[in-house]
Protein backbone atom coordinates (compact mmCIF):
# COMPACT_ATOMS: atom_id res chain seq x y z
CA UNK A 1 0.00 0.00 0.00
CA UNK A 2 2.55 2.30 0.99
CA UNK A 3 4.91 1.24 -2.67
CA UNK A 4 1.30 2.22 -4.53
CA UNK A 5 0.85 5.52 -2.58
CA UNK A 6 4.38 6.68 -3.48
CA UNK A 7 3.67 5.74 -7.31
CA UNK A 8 0.60 8.13 -7.02
CA UNK A 9 2.95 11.16 -5.25
CA UNK A 10 5.22 10.61 -8.08
CA UNK A 11 2.75 10.55 -11.10
CA UNK A 12 1.37 13.76 -8.98
CA UNK A 13 4.60 15.80 -9.18
CA UNK A 14 5.73 14.81 -12.77
CA UNK A 15 2.18 15.62 -14.08
CA UNK A 16 2.78 19.41 -12.38
CA UNK A 17 6.07 19.25 -13.98
CA UNK A 18 5.30 18.66 -17.23
CA UNK A 19 2.28 21.62 -16.83
CA UNK A 20 4.21 24.09 -15.39
CA UNK A 21 7.55 23.66 -18.65
CA UNK A 22 5.05 23.17 -21.34
CA UNK A 23 5.97 25.27 -23.85
CA UNK A 24 3.56 23.82 -26.54
CA UNK A 25 1.76 26.76 -28.77
CA UNK A 26 -1.71 27.31 -27.39
CA UNK A 27 -4.32 30.53 -28.46
CA UNK A 28 -6.51 30.29 -31.58
CA UNK A 29 -5.29 33.75 -33.04
CA UNK A 30 -2.69 33.43 -35.99
CA UNK A 31 -0.97 36.23 -36.53
CA UNK A 32 2.11 37.18 -38.97
CA UNK A 33 4.65 38.97 -37.25
CA UNK A 34 7.78 40.24 -39.19
CA UNK A 35 7.11 38.14 -41.65
CA UNK A 36 6.55 35.04 -39.26
CA UNK A 37 3.58 33.22 -37.91
CA UNK A 38 2.49 33.13 -34.31
CA UNK A 39 -0.52 32.11 -32.44
CA UNK A 40 -1.55 34.11 -29.96
CA UNK A 41 -3.88 33.31 -26.81
CA UNK A 42 -6.20 35.55 -24.71
CA UNK A 43 -3.66 37.01 -22.46
CA UNK A 44 -1.65 37.74 -25.73
CA UNK A 45 0.82 35.51 -25.11
CA UNK A 46 2.76 35.00 -28.53
CA UNK A 47 3.69 31.08 -29.79
CA UNK A 48 5.91 31.68 -32.67
CA UNK A 49 5.56 28.43 -35.03
CA UNK A 50 8.73 27.32 -37.14
CA UNK A 51 7.97 25.55 -40.19
CA UNK A 52 11.14 26.56 -41.56
CA UNK A 53 14.68 28.10 -40.33
CA UNK A 54 15.05 30.45 -43.14
CA UNK A 55 11.83 31.36 -44.79
CA UNK A 56 9.03 33.42 -44.15
CA UNK A 57 5.51 31.48 -43.19
CA UNK A 58 2.59 33.98 -43.79
CA UNK A 59 -0.98 34.69 -44.24
CA UNK A 60 -1.55 31.91 -42.70
CA UNK A 61 -4.86 29.81 -41.93
CA UNK A 62 -6.63 27.70 -39.45
CA UNK A 63 -7.99 24.20 -41.24
CA UNK A 64 -11.76 24.01 -39.98
CA UNK A 65 -11.16 21.59 -37.01
CA UNK A 66 -7.88 23.84 -36.14
CA UNK A 67 -5.39 20.51 -36.72
CA UNK A 68 -3.57 21.90 -39.61
CA UNK A 69 -2.72 25.43 -41.41
CA UNK A 70 -2.66 26.48 -44.58
CA UNK A 71 -0.01 29.45 -45.34
CA UNK A 72 2.20 30.97 -48.16
CA UNK A 73 6.19 31.34 -47.84
CA UNK A 74 9.33 32.39 -49.98
CA UNK A 75 10.90 29.01 -49.57
CA UNK A 76 10.86 27.73 -53.18
CA UNK A 77 9.28 30.98 -54.55
CA UNK A 78 8.79 31.00 -58.12
CA UNK A 79 8.08 34.03 -60.85
CA UNK A 80 4.28 33.08 -60.15
CA UNK A 81 5.17 34.27 -56.61
CA UNK A 82 5.17 32.57 -53.00
CA UNK A 83 4.75 29.00 -52.30
CA UNK A 84 1.72 27.16 -50.37
CA UNK A 85 2.62 25.00 -47.72
CA UNK A 86 0.49 23.31 -45.02
CA UNK A 87 1.99 22.16 -41.83
CA UNK A 88 0.14 21.02 -38.46
CA UNK A 89 -1.10 23.30 -35.58
CA UNK A 90 2.44 23.52 -33.79
CA UNK A 91 4.26 24.60 -36.26
CA UNK A 92 5.64 20.74 -37.22
CA UNK A 93 5.56 18.76 -40.12
CA UNK A 94 5.48 21.59 -43.21
CA UNK A 95 4.98 19.87 -46.88
CA UNK A 96 3.80 21.30 -49.81
CA UNK A 97 0.09 22.27 -49.92
CA UNK A 98 0.62 20.06 -53.48
CA UNK A 99 3.22 20.23 -56.11
CA UNK A 100 3.38 20.67 -59.90
CA UNK A 101 4.65 18.34 -62.86
CA UNK A 102 8.26 19.42 -62.50
CA UNK A 103 7.92 18.45 -58.40
CA UNK A 104 8.01 22.16 -57.82
CA UNK A 105 5.33 23.54 -54.95
CA UNK A 106 2.05 24.90 -55.91
CA UNK A 107 2.84 28.87 -56.25
CA UNK A 108 -0.20 31.03 -54.68
CA UNK A 109 -1.03 33.37 -51.74
CA UNK A 110 -3.82 34.34 -49.11
CA UNK A 111 -5.05 30.26 -49.18
CA UNK A 112 -8.38 29.92 -47.14
CA UNK A 113 -9.89 26.90 -46.29
CA UNK A 114 -13.52 25.67 -47.42
CA UNK A 115 -16.07 25.14 -44.14
CA UNK A 116 -16.05 21.24 -44.80
CA UNK A 117 -12.05 21.25 -44.48
CA UNK A 118 -12.23 19.73 -48.36
CA UNK A 119 -10.86 22.76 -50.56
CA UNK A 120 -8.99 25.44 -50.23
CA UNK A 121 -8.98 28.83 -52.72
CA UNK A 122 -6.09 30.84 -52.73
CA UNK A 123 -4.76 33.76 -55.21
CA UNK A 124 -2.10 33.22 -58.12
CA UNK A 125 -0.70 35.48 -60.62
CA UNK A 126 0.16 34.02 -63.88
CA UNK A 127 1.97 37.47 -64.34
CA UNK A 128 4.71 36.76 -66.74
CA UNK A 129 1.84 36.94 -69.70
CA UNK A 130 0.63 40.54 -68.41
CA UNK A 131 -2.30 38.51 -66.68
CA UNK A 132 -3.58 39.69 -63.40
CA UNK A 133 -4.42 37.92 -60.05
CA UNK A 134 -6.97 34.87 -60.42
CA UNK A 135 -8.68 32.70 -57.90
CA UNK A 136 -8.09 29.42 -57.89
CA UNK A 137 -9.38 26.22 -55.54
CA UNK A 138 -7.47 22.87 -54.88
CA UNK A 139 -9.47 19.79 -53.89
CA UNK A 140 -7.15 18.90 -51.17
CA UNK A 141 -7.94 14.86 -51.44
CA UNK A 142 -7.78 14.89 -55.82
CA UNK A 143 -5.39 17.33 -55.91
CA UNK A 144 -7.68 18.84 -58.78
CA UNK A 145 -7.15 22.67 -59.21
CA UNK A 146 -10.24 25.02 -61.20
CA UNK A 147 -9.96 28.55 -61.73
CA UNK A 148 -12.74 30.45 -59.75
CA UNK A 149 -12.66 33.82 -61.44
CA UNK A 150 -11.06 35.18 -64.77
CA UNK A 151 -11.82 39.12 -64.52
CA UNK A 152 -8.43 40.49 -66.05
CA UNK A 153 -8.99 42.52 -62.99
CA UNK A 154 -6.39 41.67 -59.13
CA UNK A 155 -8.73 39.67 -57.73
CA UNK A 156 -7.44 38.62 -54.21
CA UNK A 157 -8.20 38.44 -49.91
CA UNK A 158 -10.54 35.24 -50.31
CA UNK A 159 -12.83 34.43 -47.97
CA UNK A 160 -14.99 31.55 -47.22
CA UNK A 161 -18.82 31.83 -46.21
CA UNK A 162 -19.19 29.94 -43.14
CA UNK A 163 -22.06 27.50 -44.79
CA UNK A 164 -19.68 27.06 -47.94
CA UNK A 165 -22.08 28.63 -50.50
CA UNK A 166 -20.26 31.74 -51.43
CA UNK A 167 -16.50 33.26 -51.15
CA UNK A 168 -16.35 37.15 -50.92
CA UNK A 169 -13.50 38.21 -52.23
CA UNK A 170 -11.54 42.29 -52.81
CA UNK A 171 -11.02 43.10 -56.89
CA UNK A 172 -10.70 46.27 -59.00
CA UNK A 173 -13.92 47.69 -59.40
CA UNK A 174 -14.94 47.22 -63.06
CA UNK A 175 -16.39 49.83 -63.62
CA UNK A 176 -13.98 52.43 -61.92
CA UNK A 177 -10.07 50.83 -62.41
CA UNK A 178 -8.31 51.40 -59.46
CA UNK A 179 -11.39 51.55 -57.07
CA UNK A 180 -11.18 47.96 -54.99
CA UNK A 181 -14.71 46.81 -54.42
CA UNK A 182 -16.34 43.66 -52.43
CA UNK A 183 -17.70 40.45 -54.66
CA UNK A 184 -19.32 37.27 -53.96
CA UNK A 185 -18.90 34.56 -56.43
CA UNK A 186 -20.85 30.89 -55.98
CA UNK A 187 -18.27 28.44 -55.79
CA UNK A 188 -20.15 25.72 -57.13
CA UNK A 189 -21.74 27.74 -60.49
CA UNK A 190 -18.70 30.28 -60.58
CA UNK A 191 -22.10 33.52 -60.68
CA UNK A 192 -20.58 36.33 -59.23
CA UNK A 193 -21.82 39.57 -58.03
CA UNK A 194 -20.61 43.33 -56.77
CA UNK A 195 -21.72 43.74 -52.90
CA UNK A 196 -20.18 47.27 -52.04
CA UNK A 197 -20.17 50.57 -54.23
CA UNK A 198 -18.67 52.20 -51.50
CA UNK A 199 -15.03 50.89 -52.28
CA UNK A 200 -15.50 48.29 -49.61
CA UNK A 201 -12.25 46.38 -48.44
CA UNK A 202 -11.38 43.74 -45.74
CA UNK A 203 -14.24 41.89 -45.67
CA UNK A 204 -14.64 39.34 -42.36
CA UNK A 205 -17.73 36.88 -41.34
CA UNK A 206 -19.22 36.42 -37.88
CA UNK A 207 -19.30 32.74 -36.89
CA UNK A 208 -22.95 31.93 -38.40
CA UNK A 209 -22.59 33.92 -41.41
CA UNK A 210 -24.77 35.90 -40.90
CA UNK A 211 -23.11 39.30 -40.93
CA UNK A 212 -20.19 40.19 -42.96
CA UNK A 213 -17.65 43.39 -41.60
CA UNK A 214 -15.88 45.44 -43.87
CA UNK A 215 -13.98 48.76 -44.06
CA UNK A 216 -15.15 51.66 -46.44
CA UNK A 217 -12.34 53.79 -47.92
CA UNK A 218 -14.57 56.39 -48.58
CA UNK A 219 -15.88 57.29 -44.79
CA UNK A 220 -13.32 55.32 -43.48
CA UNK A 221 -15.65 53.42 -41.48
CA UNK A 222 -16.15 49.71 -40.69
CA UNK A 223 -19.73 48.70 -42.01
CA UNK A 224 -21.62 45.90 -40.78
CA UNK A 225 -23.21 44.07 -43.66
CA UNK A 226 -26.44 41.86 -43.16
CA UNK A 227 -26.13 39.53 -45.48
CA UNK A 228 -29.16 38.61 -46.23
CA UNK A 229 -30.71 41.33 -47.01
CA UNK A 230 -27.11 43.06 -48.22
CA UNK A 231 -27.84 46.31 -46.11
CA UNK A 232 -25.67 47.54 -43.59
CA UNK A 233 -27.20 47.39 -39.81
CA UNK A 234 -24.48 49.74 -38.72
CA UNK A 235 -21.34 52.12 -39.40
CA UNK A 236 -18.20 52.74 -36.97
CA UNK A 237 -16.42 55.47 -37.64
CA UNK A 238 -12.73 54.48 -37.31
CA UNK A 239 -9.90 57.31 -36.41
CA UNK A 240 -6.88 56.81 -36.17
CA UNK A 241 -4.64 59.91 -36.18
CA UNK A 242 -1.59 59.23 -38.76
CA UNK A 243 -2.83 55.30 -39.47
CA UNK A 244 -5.24 54.06 -41.92
CA UNK A 245 -6.66 50.50 -42.12
CA UNK A 246 -4.97 47.72 -44.03
CA UNK A 247 -6.53 44.75 -46.38
CA UNK A 248 -6.39 42.88 -43.00
CA UNK A 249 -9.22 41.81 -40.23
CA UNK A 250 -10.67 39.22 -39.12
CA UNK A 251 -14.16 38.78 -36.04
CA UNK A 252 -13.62 37.07 -32.99
CA UNK A 253 -14.48 33.84 -32.29
CA UNK A 254 -17.65 35.56 -30.09
CA UNK A 255 -18.71 37.79 -32.48
CA UNK A 256 -17.82 40.66 -29.77
CA UNK A 257 -15.01 42.26 -31.48
CA UNK A 258 -13.25 42.84 -34.86
CA UNK A 259 -9.49 42.54 -35.05
CA UNK A 260 -7.67 44.71 -36.94
CA UNK A 261 -4.36 45.95 -38.16
CA UNK A 262 -3.66 49.62 -39.41
CA UNK A 263 -0.83 51.44 -41.53
CA UNK A 264 1.21 54.32 -40.83
CA UNK A 265 1.50 57.14 -43.08
CA UNK A 266 4.32 58.80 -41.80
CA UNK A 267 6.82 56.56 -43.89
CA UNK A 268 7.84 53.97 -41.05
CA UNK A 269 6.05 51.59 -42.57
CA UNK A 270 4.89 50.45 -39.38
CA UNK A 271 1.84 47.80 -38.67
CA UNK A 272 -0.26 47.51 -35.52
CA UNK A 273 -2.42 45.30 -33.89
CA UNK A 274 -6.16 46.98 -33.02
CA UNK A 275 -9.14 45.93 -31.56
CA UNK A 276 -12.78 47.24 -32.16
CA UNK A 277 -15.31 46.20 -29.40
CA UNK A 278 -18.70 46.30 -31.41
CA UNK A 279 -20.96 46.82 -28.52
CA UNK A 280 -18.77 50.36 -26.84
CA UNK A 281 -17.39 50.70 -30.63
CA UNK A 282 -13.78 51.71 -28.46
CA UNK A 283 -10.67 50.79 -30.17
CA UNK A 284 -7.59 49.34 -27.90
CA UNK A 285 -4.42 48.17 -29.24
CA UNK A 286 -3.17 45.32 -29.38
CA UNK A 287 0.74 44.30 -28.95
CA UNK A 288 2.04 47.65 -27.88
CA UNK A 289 5.80 47.05 -28.87
CA UNK A 290 5.26 44.91 -31.85
CA UNK A 291 5.44 47.23 -35.03
CA UNK A 292 5.36 45.07 -37.94
CA UNK A 293 2.20 42.85 -37.58
CA UNK A 294 0.62 41.97 -41.51
CA UNK A 295 -2.15 39.57 -40.43
CA UNK A 296 -4.82 37.94 -38.59
CA UNK A 297 -6.65 34.57 -38.72
CA UNK A 298 -9.34 33.47 -36.07
CA UNK A 299 -10.21 29.88 -35.45
CA UNK A 300 -14.03 30.02 -34.93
Amino acid sequence: MKYKNSLYLIAILVGFSSCENDNSPKGNILLSIDGQTYRMDDNLALYKLMPFKNFSALNARWSPNGKKIVFSTNKNSSTSGPSLYIMDSDGQNARPLSELSDGSPLPGYAPAWSPDGKNIVFALCLCEGGGYAELYIMNLESKNISQLTNNNYPDGLPQWSPDGSTIIFQSSDKDSIGAVNLYSINPSNNQESQITFNRGRTATWNSDGSYLAYYSINDTSVHIMNYATMQDSSTIRIVLGNEILSPVMAWSADDSAILFISNTTDGSAQQHLNQLDLKSHTIKRLLENLDHVSWIDILK
